[in-house]
């Protein structure tokens, strides 16, 4: 027979920390955000400053990916592998990958917000709408 008290603390404890990682991943969206128009303002010529910047960038996407199907959000690991596979493809070099960018970002975002976890064909969907890296190389 299960233990019902148990499984109810257990139950407050995922809830928490689901709540926490909502938070944390509105906070790293929101830096991913900043990091996309900060790299946009370095001038082509920085390599330096476009590759530290692209590279942190990538880095908070790859930990969003990381911990998000921890917490329950399968899609948004889903959907943020896919912007790794589209940012590495893109080097955000132009506008118009900072503006697929924030398509990846505000996928993402309504995701958290609305705290619900879309149907396995749901997410499918979802990512198909994005800008793929396939797409880059024909544009």
């Amino acid at each position: 027979m299960p233990n019902l008290a148990r499984d109810a603390k257990l139950e407050i404890i995922v809830s928490s920390l689901r709540e926490k990682f909502v938070a944390s991943a509105g906070e790293k969206l929101d830096r991913i955000d900043r990091g996309i128009m900060a790299l946009m303002s370095i001038p082509a010529d920085n390599t330096a400053g476009v590759k530290n910047q692209a590279q942190e960038i990538s880095r908070l996407v790859h930990t969003l990916k990381g911990t998000a199907g921890s917490f329950g959000f399968m899609s948004i690991s889903r959907i943020a592998e896919a912007f790794e596979a589209y940012l590495a493809a893109s080097s955000l070099s132009g506008r118009a990958a900072a503006s697929d960018a924030h398509l990846y970002i505000q996928t993402i975002r309504t995701i958290i917000d609305s705290g619900i976890e879309p149907s396995e064909d749901e997410t499918t969907r979802l990512i198909g709408a994005l800008p793929s890296p396939a797409q880059l190389a024909v544009g």
